[in-house]
């Protein structure tokens, strides 16, 4: 397999957890799914001269309103390699004590987001979910490595 250099992107994966060692996972829509499924937080690093757990923390207000956490680290990193594009994405784990605001629809637009809610699910419920119930694959795969 050829592997795309030319289409290479960072990205960020937040997965935040509460005091009731429940997770946040988002329920959107993408270019690729009409209809909503489920993605952690997540986002492109793409601001020139930002520090990456800044990028991190920056896609956890955005997109779910969260802007205070116990503790934020790296968890890890993950290569997706494709023929037509190559991720790799810096995974955090975060814990707050803060329950998420779906943002606005205003604010949603201006950020190509568009969220339809916020959910805190036990383990259990997430590892129960199918690949088809996710935005894609990656976040599959991730959630499979991450919590098993």
């Amino acid at each position: 397999m050829e592997i795309a250099r030319n289409n290479t992107k960072i990205k960020v994966l937040v997965i935040i957890t509460n005091t009731k060692d429940e997770f946040l996972l988002l329920k959107e829509k993408t270019k690729h799914t009409p209809e909503p499924r489920y993605n952690f937080i997540r986002g492109t690093y793409d601001i020139p001269g930002e520090v990456l757990i800044n990028t991190a923390k920056r896609e956890c207000n955005e997109e779910a309103g969260i802007d205070e956490f116990e503790h934020f680290e790296l968890e890890g990193i993950r290569e997706f390699y494709g023929t037509e594009k190559t991720r790799i994405y810096y995974i955090y784990r975060a814990h707050t004590l803060k329950d998420p605001i779906v943002p606005c629809r205003t604010k949603q637009a201006k950020l190509h987001e568009d969220i339809s809610c916020c959910e805190w699910m036990s383990k259990g419920r997430i590892l129960s979910l199918e690949e088809s119930d996710f935005v894609d694959p990656i976040v599959y795969s991730i959630t499979q490595s991450i919590l098993k």
